[in-house]
Formats: C-alpha cells, sequence, structure tokens
C-alpha cells in the first residue's frame, strides 16, 4: 500500500505510515514558495531528509504494543494528572483507564456528548476521569478549558 502526498502538511505522511503505507511519494523542490506546479505541495531538502528519519525509524519510534508496562512506568502513572482528548471510547479511553486503575487521575474530553455522559455516570470513575465535552479543533474551546483546569482547585 503505498501514499501519494500531494499535502501543503508534510506530517501527513506519518499519518499514512501509520495507517500502513509502505510506499510513501512526497515531492521535493528548491522553494516551496516558488511558481512551479507541485512547489507548494512539496518539501524542501531539510524538511524532505526529517520526514525520511522519521519514516526510516518509524517502526522503533512506534514501539511494541505487546510490551509490558514496567514498574517504574505504573508509579510515574501514580497522583499524576493527564489531559486526553477524543478519548469517549477506543485507545483514549483504554489509556484513560489504564492510567487511573494505576493511580492517576484523567481529564478528559470528546466532542461526543452522548460518550462524555456515559462517562460521567459510570460510578467507577467517579474522581479518577473527569469528563467533559469539548472539540478538540476549536482554539478558543481548547484555550477556555485550559484556563479553566488551571484556576480548578482540582486539577492542582
Amino acid at each position: 500500500v503505498g501514499y501519494s502526498s500531494h499535502d501543503i502538511d508534510y506530517e501527513v505522511v506519518f499519518l499514512a505510515a501509520s495507517l500502513g503505507a509502505e510506499y510513501i511519494e512526497r515531492h521535493i523542490t528548491l522553494d516551496k514558495f516558488g511558481e512551479g506546479l507541485d512547489d507548494s505541495s512539496s518539501s524542501e531538502f531539510t524538511e524532505f531528509v526529517r520526514i525520511n528519519k522519521i519514516l526510516n525509524n518509524f517502526k522503533n519510534i512506534l514501539g511494541n504494543a505487546n510490551k509490558p508496562v514496567n514498574q517504574g512506568e505504573i508509579i510515574n502513572l501514580q497522583n499524576k494528572k493527564f489531559i486526553i482528548s477524543a478519548a469517549g471510547d477506543g485507545i483514549g479511553f483504554t489509556i484513560s483507564k489504564l492510567i487511573v486503575q494505576n493511580g492517576g487521575k484523567v481529564y478528559l474530553t470528546d466532542i461526543d456528548q452522548q460518550k462524555i455522559n456515559k462517562i460521567k455516570h459510570n460510578i467507577k470513575f467517579k474522581n479518577k476521569i473527569f469528563p467533559n465535552q469539548l472539540d478538540a479543533n476549536n482554539y478558543n474551546q481548547v484555550r477556555k478549558y485550559f484556563l479553566s483546569l488551571r484556576q480548578c482547585a482540582r486539577y492542582q
């Protein structure tokens, strides 16, 4: 499986790789602001080198999902607070549960109010997971949320 990147943001190639793309096409240019047809969606040399470095080490960066969590990592979760977005279900919620099982607290956000309500009404997460409806793509909502956490006594 391959991905032909004509994206202005080169980071999209990392998403493609994480979804299984084994071959990435990315154009190289001398000037991203040039007048050539593909200049704006190409990478300059230094960016291209950075992309290659990350993609060539991608499997090592992702790590091993079957690696057991060691005792030091578990201790590091205790009494810590985490903010996890898009965590109403899936991997975000799984990570949230792992954190609270090991003594941490999670400030969980998701855009879906139904998912948030389901978590709010789950008694086993009371005072451990603090769910809030939030659109993580909305800068003003995110800023307001972080400011409220900073002022919130339970976050300190």
